[in-house]
């Protein structure tokens, strides 16, 4: 019998004196022989459970798959790395992607100008995102013993001494003692983090393990902070325009500001496009 090919035993002990093969699977095709199936009855299908068979509490597809979402598919806005250390000489090291932003609060711009009379805007803004971690397995039970505590509670930390400037700038963070009457965790958490972009090493940030999306092989870490940013304010300078011709006029009463990753919506009337 060769590869890929099928065939009948001659044997006088059955019907029609040979021996074909039949199929088991499915139900409607059973005991009937292969050679007189319809080609559509060989169109692979995904595997199913029947709704009766299933568990309640089943978090996955059908399969070994991972459900994605739409935020799977968009880009990170950074990556972070952090070497972390607590008072029970627990040492672990963490690299991140940095996920948008799903939360800004409290949003304050502020004009003022420089020791040379250029303008500068001031922004302060809340942010909320998270951290995708992937999880070395080699030193995974120090790792746990670290960021486990820190899933009711989040970590504190504050930036303290600049370890480098170049290639890449490294702070060192040193876990917040808990004021009097405060709820938390405090087991002398240092951290020295490295971030693209810088300004997500700011004065103050906050890290909480999420037990709900963590998995074997990816952590999930809730960053918060304020961050304080201050942009150059430079002359404007004439557009250059493409395929799209919008209304142009000197009306305009409304400034918009854009974090650096986040995109904007902006309402034009459109003249003429192809």
């Amino acid at each position: 019998m060769f590869a890929g090919v099928l065939k009948c035993k001659r044997d006088r002990r059955y019907p029609r004196g040979q021996l074909c093969p039949v199929c088991e699977n499915p139900v409607p095709y059973h005991n009937r022989p292969l050679s007189l199936l319809p080609t559509d009855a060989f169109t692979c299908t995904k595997a199913w459970i029947q709704p009766h068979l299933k568990q309640k509490n089943i978090s996955l597809d059908e399969g070994d798959f991972t459900p994605v979402s739409p935020k799977d598919f968009i880009a990170p806005l950074g990556s972070i790395q952090m070497n972390l250390t607590n008072h029970f000489h627990s040492h672990a090291s963490l690299s991140c992607t940095v996920q948008r932003p799903s939360a800004f609060e409290n949003l304050t711009q502020t004009l003022e100008e420089d020791g040379n009379g250029n303008n500068v805007t001031l922004l302060t803004v809340g942010i909320t995102t998270y951290l995708v971690c992937n999880i070395d397995h080699e030193h995974i039970q120090q790792l746990w013993q670290i960021l486990a505590t820190y899933s009711d509670f989040p970590m504190r930390l504050e930036r303290g001494l600049m370890l480098a400037i170049s290639p890449d700038m490294v702070y060192r963070y040193s876990e917040m003692t808990t004021e009097e009457g405060e709820e938390g965790i405090y087991t002398n958490i240092e951290a020295d983090i490295k971030a693209s972009p810088a300004w997500l090493m700011q004065g103050e940030v906050s890290l909480q393990l999420d037990r709900t999306s963590t998995t074997f092989s990816t952590l999930h870490i809730k960053y918060q902070s304020v961050v304080n940013l201050r942009v150059e304010n430079t002359s404007p300078k004439r557009g250059r325009y493409s395929w799209t011709m919008i209304k142009r006029d000197n009306q305009t009463k409304t400034e918009r500001t854009v974090l650096t990753g986040e995109g904007l919506k902006i309402m034009c009337d459109k003249l003429a496009g192809n």
